[in-house]
């Protein structure tokens, strides 16, 4: 999920400047049975597809989302995420990447909190494995944030 070389990444930022620091990738989702009572906290049925979405970090001036500035109304759960683990660390240029089709249901939204979430904590602990089930769950404390409250598992 997580690695400091991704393959198949570039080794540099998108602008061909600063090395990829830290990469890391989560795959999307399908909802089988449930999808909408999940949103209340009803059981749901669901499985993960192939369609991945990949993040890299690299160093930066600023914090930027494929160089754009890190707005917090259009990304609050990238926003909650830096907050949490790299809040006083160096900014960093978030690359974002992947073959899931956004608002298409298929979790691209949790799957950039997930891929997000990995990379920064690898980058603030990179000493540290990563807990998968503390990640999902932060994760999904993120989305939640960013949609209300009304985030599917």
């Amino acid at each position: 999920m997580c690695k400091k070389e991704y393959e198949g990444l570039p080794r540099e930022d998108i602008m061909g400047e600063n090395p990829v620091l830290v990469a890391a990738s989560a795959p999307g989702k399908c909802i089988l049975f449930g999808e909408h009572a999940v949103v209340y906290g009803q059981p749901a049925v669901a499985v993960a597809i192939e369609q991945r979405l990949t993040v890299s970090m690299s160093s930066a001036l600023t914090w930027s989302v494929d160089g754009s500035a890190l707005d917090e109304q259009k990304h609050p759960h990238i926003t909650l995420l830096r907050d949490t683990w790299l809040k006083h660390g160096q900014p960093m240029a978030i690359h974002v990447s992947g073959d899931i089709p956004s608002a298409s249901g298929l979790g691209s939204s949790a799957a950039l909190s997930a891929a997000v979430g990995a990379a920064m904590h690898h980058l603030a602990h990179p000493e540290k494995g990563i807990d998968r089930d503390g990640l999902s769950a932060f994760a999904h404390r993120a989305e939640a944030h960013a949609q209300q409250g009304r985030a599917s598992p």
